[in-house]
């Protein structure tokens, strides 16, 4: 990673700022505390991964920051308020941004790796030398495993450690699995045993389809009776009307009679016409006598045409209510056979659903047999080939772990940490030298994996002993060797370590960087006028406060 060049607008205390970077090279900002020069890193850190170096997730309200890096790809980070309203990655003119937020990140990640493996490889602070120098051992073996990119066994480890796990797991559920198939296997083929002979489906279905058929005629034999009833009541009901008609009829005649006997009564006693008002003499009365007397002889014929007309329609009527009673006494005869039929077809339905019921549970049995024995061999192949995987598991996690592989790399790691530390301090002009043991010894005599660090020649012993001279020299020197171990090439930066070495220290100090320089691009911060005397002008970049506003010039 080379930053060739740095935009930050509405960034921390920069309004509208442009940094351009050499590939190869020292550069060194100073400027008084509070101007904004490790705003620099800050700009850097903040852009690629959102993160501050200082420990706070946004550096401030609003604005934008843009880098240009040496192979063409360009990145922005927009913000409003603390929320990240943007973020892009371009390459030339072509956008290789993602959908979102999330899925940028996740590309600049895949490109430049973690914000957690940046700070630990080209960001060196001044808290990195009292961390690493007063950190326990246990402290101490974490970050170099950080910086040095040893990390990623504890994460294989991890990952194989889940691994077995799981394995471990799934060969547990495969031998439960053989079990609980062993034992559904023994009790579906004791259900085979105990089943009793095969239910004839046919010859219950044939019953079944008789029984149907005769319910069907026997339905219809009582569905025409119901209807030859039905006409002969109709026949009845229209008698009964005709014979109410009738006696209708005749109990008018009975009326009429009555009425023209009462006229026959008057006209024998009448005295004067009723026409003419004259007196009227025995010859008109028997005129008028004779003509009701003949009135009542129509009257009396109707009636008797009506009472005989009764009489004849009552012996239907008669005949009709015999056959209606006769229709009803074979129709319950018939409903009766028809229900017994039924209940007949009804046991016979049922006896053929438990036969099917039957043959239907010594299929599934079959069924579960034939299942049970695939579960069986399934579970007995997958069991056997787990235990190998588990083996291989098991085998992956010794390799990986504290005592496999990790424990020789990390040793040789620290050998070289040792070797090019040791090189630095000389150069540095210190007679001590730094022994790092990956190995510590307790006082019980138990060996336990600690990283521990001691100091030999004048003065050695613990790194706590030293002088505070001494150890910001150790400091100085193992930080330069971590940043030439680091593995990483371009890109690597230091905020104000060298500001507390003497003369001497910063003359020793920046030949080494000169030489680092050589191959990486190196970014310092600092206040020391003797390191930054000892770079050319063009190299050194001074930060200006002015009210809330910072600018950087050349020089």
């Amino acid at each position: 990673m080379i930053i060739r060049r740095l935009l930050l607008t509405d960034f921390l205390r920069y309004k509208d700022q442009t940094i351009d970077l050499p590939e190869v090279g020292v550069v060194a900002f100073t400027g008084a505390n509070g101007a904004g020069k490790s705003s620099v890193l800050e700009g850097i850190a903040w852009t690629l991964w959102g993160r501050s170096l200082r420990g706070a997730d946004d550096p401030g309200p609003a604005g934008s920051a843009l880098v240009n890096l040496d192979d063409g790809l360009r990145v922005e980070r927009q913000r409003a308020g603390r929320v990240t309203k943007g973020l892009t990655l371009h390459a030339h003119d072509d956008s290789l941004s993602g959908q979102t937020v999330t899925a940028t990140q996740a590309k600049v990640i895949e490109r430049w790796g973690t914000f957690e493996r940046f700070v630990a490889t080209r960001v060196f602070g001044r808290d990195l030398l009292s961390r690493f120098g007063t950190a326990t051992n246990k402290e101490r073996q974490s970050l170099l495993e950080s910086i040095l990119g040893f990390e990623q066994f504890s994460r294989a480890e991890k990952v194989a450690r889940a691994t077995l796990s799981e394995r471990r797991q799934a060969q547990d559920q495969a031998e439960t699995a053989i079990r609980v198939a062993q034992a559904a296997l023994s009790e579906t083929e004791r259900l085979r045993q105990d089943q009793g002979p095969t239910p004839d489906l046919a010859g219950l279905q044939r019953e079944m389809e008789t029984l149907l058929a005769n319910v069907a005629s026997a339905k219809g034999i009582v569905d025409k009776a119901r209807t030859a009833r039905d006409r002969v009541c109709t026949m009845l009901e229209q008698q009964r009307r005709a014979r109410s008609e009738a006696c209708m009829r005749a109990d008018a005649a009975k009326g009429e009679l009555s009425a023209l006997a009462g006229k026959v009564q008057a006209a024998r006693k009448l005295l004067e016409c009723p026409v003419c008002l004259r007196a009227a003499g025995e010859d008109v009365r028997e005129a008028i006598v004779a003509h009701h007397k003949a009135g009542i002889a129509v009257a009396a014929a109707r009636r008797k045409e009506a009472e005989d007309q009764i009489e004849a329609l009552d012996a239907d009527c008669e005949d009709l209510a015999r056959q209606v009673v006769s229709q009803d006494q074979a129709i319950r005869k018939l409903q009766q056979d028809h229900e017994g039929i039924a209940r007949r077809l009804e046991k016979a339905r049922l006896d053929l659903e438990m036969a099917q019921f039957v043959r239907t549970k010594a299929d599934d049995v079959e069924a579960a047999i034939a299942k049970n024995q695939n579960i069986l061999a399934v579970a007995t192949q997958e069991a056997s080939g787990l235990r190998v995987a588990t083996l291989q598991a098991q085998a992956a996690v010794e390799a990986l772990g504290p005592r496999g592989a990790r424990l020789r790399l990390f040793s040789e790691a620290l050998g070289r940490l040792e070797a090019e530390t040791n090189v630095v301090l000389g150069r540095l002009g210190m007679d001590l030298k730094v022994a790092i043991s990956a190995r510590k010894t307790q006082a019980s005599g138990k060996e336990v994996d600690e990283v521990s660090v001691t100091l030999q020649g004048a003065g050695g012993g613990e790194y706590l002993g030293a002088s505070g001279g001494e150890r910001t020299r150790v400091d100085v020197a193992m930080i330069l060797a971590l940043g030439r171990l680091s593995g990483d090439s371009g890109l690597i930066a230091f905020d104000e370590v060298f500001d507390p070495l003497d003369d001497d220290g910063i003359e020793r100090v920046y030949q080494l960087l000169e030489e680092l320089a050589k191959k990486r691009q190196v970014l310092l911060t600092s206040h020391n006028p003797r390191l930054l005397a000892a770079l050319p002008r063009s190299q050194v970049r001074r930060v200006t406060r002015v009210g809330a506003n910072s600018t950087i010039e050349v020089g």
